[in-house]
């Protein structure tokens, strides 16, 4: 008889699915299944450099808004950011006035991530910190930010367009390395030096203009840049680096 009272128990459970309650015996209570803990797991945290001075919130709409005042971590490893687990989840971003940096690795392998909101208080944009977001198509990077770091937007394979902005007087290695879509970028004066690697890859890339401000042209900068017909080189530049 007990046996027949937990087969039908267990077949209640088939068939009600991931919402059904399995009776708890001897206690007259319900439990929830496992599945249903794990969606009403609250997504959101406290995190930031000073330690909690910024707020996550993931919403189910996949939003995550990011509020606050000051800088977001330096992570080491993009495991170490709050809202990893949740990076297949992340659809759009927010990033509400106030907050200074974007952190290293902060939105790495975001790949469902299709637009981002940069406040004018944002400084910096830390390394590698859009890598891999396979879904990002245009990304405004507004006036305030004077720091862009190394690989920031790194294999972004559907990234059309970009403008950066005057502030920026330098492009680091690996930034649009491989952004293979990259059709158009607005590189200002003010800027004298372009990393290593930084288009390399973009082989939607038809032209660009470098400034006159550039004095330094690093390695392999337009590598396999297959669709490049033209490009002029400004007087002032002093070094080519190799395979450029």
């Amino acid at each position: 008889m007990k046996f027949k009272k937990l087969l039908a128990a267990a077949l209640s459970v088939l068939i009600a699915g991931s919402q059904c309650v399995v009776p708890m015996e001897n206690s007259g209570g319900l439990i929830p299944t496992a599945s249903a803990a794990t969606s009403s797991e609250e997504k959101s945290g406290t995190f930031g450099a000073e330690g909690d001075n910024l707020t996550w919130v993931l919403d189910s709409e996949g939003t995550l808004t990011i509020s606050g005042k000051g800088a977001m971590d330096a992570w080491r490893y993009s495991s170490d950011v709050p809202w990893y687990s949740y990076r297949y989840d992340i659809v759009n971003v927010v990033i509400e006035d106030g907050v200074t940096t974007i952190g290293n690795d902060a939105f790495y392998y975001c790949d469902s991530l299709t637009s981002v909101t940069i406040p004018d208080s944002v400084t910096t944009i830390g390394e590698e910190s859009f890598q891999f977001c396979d879904s990002l198509t245009s990304v405004t990077i507004p006036d305030s930010v004077t720091s862009i770091g190394y690989g920031a937007f790194w294999s972004c394979d559907n990234l059309i367009s970009v403008n950066i902005p005057d502030g920026v007087t330098a492009i680091s290695d690996y930034t649009f390395y491989y952004c293979k879509k990259l059709a158009s970028v607005k590189i200002p004066d003010g800027v004298t030096s372009i990393g290593e690697y930084a288009f390399d890859g973009c082989y939607g890339l038809t032209s660009i203009t470098i400034p006159d401000s550039v004095t330094t042209i690093g390695d392999y900068v337009f590598g396999y840049c297959k669709s490049l017909t033209s490009i002029t080189i400004p007087d002032g530049v002093t070094s080519i680096g190799e395979c450029a």
